[in-house]
């Protein structure tokens, strides 16, 4: 397992699914089911804790109504599948000119990239695989390729960047 080092790492979860929560790494049950509902103007936050082969240890802080079985939680920590994490990434104009979305192959800008997503106007979520300090590994479906690699410009605004 290894411990993210960085500041404050947030991620979202997928709108609509129930998503459950596990006490442990490797929990087979879970310690309570949340649903991030799209219509409601409250939305969960999760701060990463600790990374692990299948999820994220994260403390969940609430909005205070969106919880699956109308009970409120104010502040929790446990663990999400990484299948349910995803942030909003956005093609930026970059040094050379170029206005894309560079996925890297090491958490470094100077390893080598391919670059996607050259609208600019336009948000695209991507799943969180890993993470290491200001870096997230991420997977993006794109004009149906998928893509996976390491970048570092990201959010987690649940209302786009």
């Amino acid at each position: 397992m290894m411990s993210i080092l960085a500041g404050d790492n947030f991620v979202l979860v997928t709108y609509g699914d129930l998503v459950p929560i596990y006490p442990t790494a490797f929990a087979t049950q879970p310690k309570l089911i949340i649903q991030q509902v799209d219509e409601v103007e409250a939305v969960y936050a999760f701060k990463v804790l600790d990374d692990s082969v299948f999820r994220f240890k994260v403390e969940i802080f609430e909005p205070d109504r969106c919880t699956y079985d109308g009970k409120p939680y104010l502040s929790s920590i446990g663990w999400i599948d990484k299948i349910h994490t995803c942030v909003y990434v956005r093609a930026t104009l970059q040094a050379d000119g170029e206005t894309c979305l560079r996925l890297y192959e090491q958490p470094d800008t100077g390893s080598e990239f391919v670059s996607i997503a050259k609208d600019d106007h336009m948000d695209y979520i991507a799943y969180v695989d890993s993470i290491s300090d200001d870096w997230y590994h991420i997977v993006l479906m794109y004009e149906g390729k998928l893509y996976k690699g390491w970048g570092n410009i990201y959010c987690s605004n649940p209302y786009g960047c």
